[in-house]
């Protein structure tokens, strides 16, 4: 800068000096600028300390939704938080079969005879190619009602595979429900190789992984964050496993070129009381209440499936024999095709 010299004493001329304050001004705003209190900061020097906890709430309800986005099925499969449109979507139809458990026990004794081992292995292995194809249609198709959410077989359910070719597969729908800063309430559905390797395979059978995701995708679909983590709790299985059976008996047929409304003889039978009724019977009588009443739950509470188990008759076919041989059965008016293999 230019210093001009009058009347012995050095000094800046008046554009000058007032260009140098502008500089100096300017430095101060921006440093003022640059570290002066958010709009809410200054506000808040005002606001009484009662505030101090909704604000901390208010923050974490933030950090919730934050984390609702970042655990979702999109960013980790096979998780499902409270904006994943898969939880609870048939909630419904599970407080009104647990609604009908406590006036009809048969219900509770129906649940028990579906869940076991044996009524997941009634495919053949050496048809594996051709079944795995089917459930994996079977289970795409199923979850494209829910439109373009970015839901996909892939992460609608977590897949852990196992390095084992004859591997076998189990689920779990796992919940996550203490809500804090750090986590958030969501439920994780995975399929991961079965601690007892092979046993599928008994007897040449076949347990397809799709069946075993759509039967957890439906554990997800019943849940909420009111429905307690019981998984022994009455109720809780009836559609998910009867789902199950009525797949793979679909699958079996379609493999084989059977009609679907044939019954198929699977040595499998459903005993409640003195009532026993063949697997492949059961699997028609739900498949065709399913579709008149546009609902699992609705199929399986209503007065003709209840009518049905507790006496075995489903209008005007016996779908169901007393005692316990197959011969008893076959004398029955409905044909049986065998299950090979």
């Amino acid at each position: 800068m230019v210093r001009v010299i009058r009347n012995g004493k050095r000094t800046y001329p008046r554009a000058g000096r007032l260009r140098e304050l502008a500089i100096i001004a300017g430095m101060i705003c921006g440093w003022r600028r640059n570290n002066a209190p958010s709009p809410l900061e200054r506000i808040g020097k005002y606001l009484p300390s009662c505030l101090d906890e909704p604000s901390r709430r208010f923050g974490m309800y933030l950090a919730r939704r934050k984390l609702e986005r970042d655990l979702n099925f999109q960013e980790v499969p096979g998780s499902h938080t409270r904006l994943s449109p898969v939880v609870g979507s048939r909630a419904h139809e599970l407080a009104l079969v647990r609604n009908a458990l406590a006036e009809n026990p048969v219900l509770e004794e129906f649940e028990r005879q579906l869940y076991q081992a044996q009524n997941w292995h009634i495919l053949r292995y050496d048809q594996k190619a051709e079944i795995d194809a089917l459930a994996g249609h079977l289970f795409a198709s199923y979850i494209n009602k829910y439109g373009n959410c970015g839901l996909t077989p892939d992460n609608a359910v977590a897949f852990r595979e196992s390095k084992d070719p004859n591997a076998h597969y189990c689920g779990d729908v796992i919940p996550y429900d203490a809500e804090h800063i750090q986590n958030t309430w969501r439920v994780y559905a995975i399929v991961y190789p079965h601690p007892n390797p092979g046993a599928a395979y008994d007897y040449g059978r076949y347990q397809p992984v799709d069946i075993i995701k759509f039967h957890e995708f439906m554990h997800v679909e019943e849940r909420t964050k009111e429905v307690p983590d019981h998984r022994c709790s009455p109720g809780i299985e009836i559609m998910t496993m009867l789902k199950s059976v009525m797949l793979l008996d679909e699958i079996h047929k379609k493999v084989n070129g059977i009609a679907l409304n044939g019954v198929v003889d699977y040595g499998r039978f459903i005993r409640i009381g003195d009532v026993v009724q063949p697997l492949g019977c059961v699997t028609n009588v739900y498949r065709l209440l399913e579709k008149e009443h546009g609902s699992l739950g609705a199929a399986v509470t209503c007065p003709e499936s209840l009518h049905y188990l507790k006496l075995g008759a489903f209008r005007d076919t016996a779908f169901s024999m007393r005692g316990d041989s197959m011969a008893a059965f076959q004398q029955r008016p409905v044909q049986l095709v065998p299950c090979a293999g």
